[in-house]
């Protein structure tokens, strides 16, 4: 199927896909994936994973829009994948290994001198 008429398929121009297959524009909304998923004749599991990853890159587009930094989005998308990729009964761990890991880093944070210049470090 050539892309323009796949774009017309799901009710864009192919500028529009276009730009969402370059990332430049957001992932398709929920009608347009169900008709993606339905021309490309994908199976429930492949349908999951489409969703799935729509969902993620909304999230993402959305932590960039409300000036979240590069090292912020890029662990906010790993634990993003990293649930995802988890059982529902294994996401309590993970849920529970970040929470140690805060308080670890608060612990360290506490120890650290607040208002101190870095040429003044040994």
């Amino acid at each position: 199927m050539l892309q323009k008429t796949f774009a017309h398929s799901l009710r864009l121009d192919a500028g529009q896909l276009c730009a969402v297959e370059r990332g430049t524009r957001g992932p398709l909304d929920a009608a347009s994936l169900e008709r993606a998923a339905a021309l490309l004749s994908l199976s429930a599991s492949e349908r999951r994973e489409l969703e799935w990853a729509a969902r993620h890159d909304r999230l993402v587009k959305h932590a960039i829009r409300e000036g979240a930094w590069r090292d912020e989005v890029e662990l906010y998308s790993l634990c993003l994948e990293a649930l995802h990729n988890l059982r529902p009964e294994q996401r309590i761990g993970l849920v529970q290994l970040v929470r140690r890991f805060n308080d670890s880093a608060k612990e360290l944070a506490s120890l650290t001198p607040v208002n101190r210049d870095m040429e003044d470090l040994p």
